[in-house]
């Protein structure tokens, strides 16, 4: 198994409050290394990216009526190559934590509700984020690549 899919992604359940209109759902998601190695991602469309609250990483699910939620989502355009800037490390046997907000979520009182994180880390090298040079960030296929899913959690209303 590569490195790349010993990643961990977790999320706590979030706590949203019944009086806004539509909800936003605050996220907390842990990214945790189990390896002895550190390693560096590439954040682009992973929940350590800025912009992970628009697109399509979060699966929100009506366990009333087992439908999804059709969450708002952004396409976005980037510039090749990556900077350094959209490198996360993650020493080994650590984690890193971000809040992700989503915007705009359509909640119905009175239903139940599961999230969970998918997707796929784009690159991840086995080495710190220093050691990722302007070659590695050319070559993208150099890194490995790998899916992730985090635990589904409940959304809990207040």
């Amino acid at each position: 198994m590569s490195t790349s899919l010993t990643l961990q992604v977790t999320i706590s359940p979030p706590v949203i409050s019944a009086v806004s209109e539509p909800p936003t759902v605050p996220v907390q998601v842990a990214v945790h290394n189990p390896a002895d190695t550190t390693v560096t991602v590439l954040n682009w469309g992973t929940p350590l990216d800025p912009s992970a609250n628009v697109f399509s990483i979060f699966d929100i699910r009506d366990t009333t009526e087992n439908q999804p939620v059709t969450l708002p989502i952004v396409k976005i355009s980037r510039r090749m190559p990556p900077s350094a800037d959209d490198l996360v490390e993650i020493p080994a046997h650590s984690s890193v934590e971000r809040e992700v907000t989503l915007p705009l979520v359509p909640l119905a009182m009175g239903h139940e509700y599961t999230i969970q994180a998918k997707g796929n880390w784009h690159s991840v090298w086995e080495t710190p984020r220093q050691e990722v040079t302007a070659l590695h960030l050319e070559r993208l296929g150099d890194a490995r690549r790998g899916e992730f899913s985090s635990n589904v959690v409940p959304i809990l209303v207040e």
